[in-house]
C-alpha cells in the first residue's frame, strides 16, 4: 500500500508543472510564428512585410509584385546572389534582404 501512495505522490509531483506551463508573455507566440522579409528592387521599391514561418515564400513574392504593379512570376528573387525559388519557407528567411530584379526577355 506505501508504494501506491508514493507512485500517486510521484504523478501529483509531475503533473502540477504541465498545468502552469502556458505561462507566456502575451504576444510571445505571435512573435515566433511570423518571419520578417524585407524585398528591396534595383528601381528602389523597399517592401518590409511579415509572413508567416510556415508559409511558403511564393506568398512575399507575390505581395511585393503586387506593390510594383508587376507578376510576381516576371521579378526575379535574389538572396546573396542565389535565385529564390517561392518554395523556400519564410521561416528560414526571417530577417533576410532579398534583391528583386525585373527578368528580362
Amino acid at each position: 500500500e506505501n508504494r501506491a501512495d508514493q507512485s500517486q505522490a510521484a504523478k501529483i509531483k509531475y503533473s502540477a508543472p504541465i498545468l502552469v506551463k502556458p505561462e507566456h508573455p502575451p504576444g510571445m507566440d505571435k512573435s515566433n510564428s511570423v518571419a520578417t522579409l524585407v524585398m528591396v528592387s534595383a528601381e528602389g521599391t523597399r517592401v518590409r512585410m511579415q509572413v508567416k514561418v510556415k508559409a511558403k515564400l511564393v506568398k512575399g513574392m507575390k505581395k511585393f509584385g503586387l506593390r510594383m504593379g508587376v507578376s510576381h512570376e516576371n521579378l526575379r528573387f535574389l538572396l546573396d546572389g542565389k535565385e529564390l525559388t517561392g518554395e523556400e519557407l519564410a521561416g528560414g528567411l526571417d530577417g533576410a534582404n532579398i534583391l528583386v530584379e525585373r527578368k528580362d526577355f
